[in-house]
C-alpha cells in the first residue's frame, strides 16, 4: 500500500500568510497613491485672466481674474503678449494689475479698464502662473490665446443693463427724487 506524504499544515499556513501579506501591502500602497493623486485633484486651483464688457458702459472692458478650481492659488502672476497698454489723459501707463497674492476657490477678481487701445483689433497671449500653496516651491499654470478681434464681435448689451444695474439706478433716481421733495 502506498503512503502519501504528510503536509505540515503549520507551514503551509506560514506560507499563505506571508503571500496574504504582500499582496495586501501591495493594494494598500496602490490605493495609498491613488486616494493622495484623488485628493490632490480634488483640492487644484485652476486659474483664467479674461477680458469681458463691463456691465456698467458698453465701451469699456473690465480684466477679469477668476480661479474655476477647488482649491485656493496664491502668489497669482498674469503677462500679456503683446503687452497690453493703458491710455490715460494722453500718457501711456502700466497695467492695473499684473499680481494677486491669493484667490479663493469659485471666485473672480474684477479691474475695469479704461482707455485701451483698440482691444478690439487684437490677439493677445495671456499667460497665468500661480502656487498651489503659501511656501511651494513649483509654479503651476496656464498659456491660452485671447482672440479679442472675434470675442469682440459679440460683446453687446440688448434691452438695456443687467438687472443689478437697472436696480441700483432706480434707486439713485428715487433718491435724487426723494432729495428733491425734501427740499420743498
Amino acid at each position: 500500500m502506498m503512503t502519501l506524504p504528510q503536509v505540515d499544515w503549520s507551514a503551509a499556513g506560514t506560507v499563505v500568510t506571508a503571500l496574504a501579506t504582500i499582496v495586501l501591502a501591495v493594494v494598500t500602497a496602490v490605493l495609498a497613491r491613488e486616494t493622495k493623486r484623488l485628493s490632490d485633484a480634488t483640492s487644484q486651483p485652476s486659474v483664467v485672466v479674461t477680458l469681458e464688457p463691463s456691465p456698467w458702459s458698453i465701451i469699456h472692458t473690465n480684466l477679469v481674474l477668476q480661479n474655476t478650481g477647488t482649491g485656493a492659488a496664491y502668489d497669482i502672476e498674469m503677462r500679456f503678449d503683446p503687452p497690453l497698454v493703458l491710455q490715460r489723459r494722453g500718457e501711456v501707463a502700466e497695467m492695473p494689475m499684473r499680481s494677486l497674492s491669493v484667490l479663493k476657490p469659485n471666485s473672480s477678481f474684477s479691474v475695469f479698464l479704461d482707455g485701451f487701445e483698440k482691444l478690439n483689433e487684437r490677439v493677445v497671449g495671456v499667460e497665468v502662473s500661480w502656487l498651489r500653496f503659501p511656501k511651494a516651491k513649483k509654479r503651476e499654470g496656464h498659456s491660452y490665446v485671447l482672440n479679442l478681434l472675434k470675442d469682440y464681435e459679440n460683446w453687446g448689451q440688448l434691452g438695456g443693463p443687467p438687472p443689478l444695474i437697472q436696480i441700483a439706478q432706480d434707486m439713485k433716481k428715487l433718491r435724487e427724487e426723494l432729495t428733491n421733495l425734501a427740499k420743498k
